[in-house]
C-alpha cells in the first residue's frame, strides 16, 4: 500500500473481517466489514483518510 500509516490490508470475505497492519508494527482486525468497504479502501486516493473516515470508529476491532 502507498500510505504513510497503513502498511497492509487483507480481507476475508467468508468472515467479513479486515486486517489492517500499520507501519508502527500494530495490526488490527475489524469485524463485519463488507467487501465494498475493502474495495473502496483499496481504490481510495488516500488509504489513511478513507480508513479514518470510514473504518476506524465504525467497526468493532481487536488488536492482533
Amino acid at each position: 500500500m502507498n500510505s504513510s500509516h497503513i502498511k497492509s490490508a487483507d480481507y476475508d470475505e467468508n468472515y467479513r473481517t479486515l486486517d489492517v497492519g500499520f507501519h508502527n508494527g500494530r495490526k488490527y482486525r475489524y469485524s463485519g466489514v463488507d467487501r465494498e468497504i475493502y474495495e473502496r479502501l483499496m481504490s481510495a486516493p488516500s488509504h489513511g483518510k478513507f480508513f479514518r473516515d470510514n473504518i476506524r470508529d465504525r467497526f468493532q476491532c481487536k488488536e492482533l
